[in-house]
């Protein structure tokens, strides 16, 4: 975890500068994960997260602060249905 943090760090600098000499960030999201990844993440560090609502065709967005930084995950009903149980709580 606190490897992912450091990573997490570095990229924002890095980003930030690149930003001031008018580089746009819209090639991806650092903290956008493979849901699988996360899901990972979530259980081998026992986190608490977030479940929210994204779009109709991926409704569901979750959600863990690691850090000062929030990572995500995008899934539809599917991928909802695969970790998480009619409550949200993970399987």
């Amino acid at each position: 975890m606190k490897r992912l943090i450091e990573l997490l760090d570095r990229y924002e600098e890095i980003r930030d500068e690149m930003k001031a000499i008018g580089c746009i960030d819209g090639v991806g999201n650092v903290n956008h994960f493979k849901l699988d990844e996360l899901i990972k993440i979530i259980k081998d560090h026992d986190l608490e997260f977030t479940i929210g609502k994204f779009s109709k065709d991926c409704p569901y967005i979750i959600k863990v602060v690691v850090g000062k930084h929030t990572l995500f995950a995008i899934g539809n009903k599917m991928d909802f249905d695969q970790y998480f149980d009619s409550e949200g709580r993970l399987k």
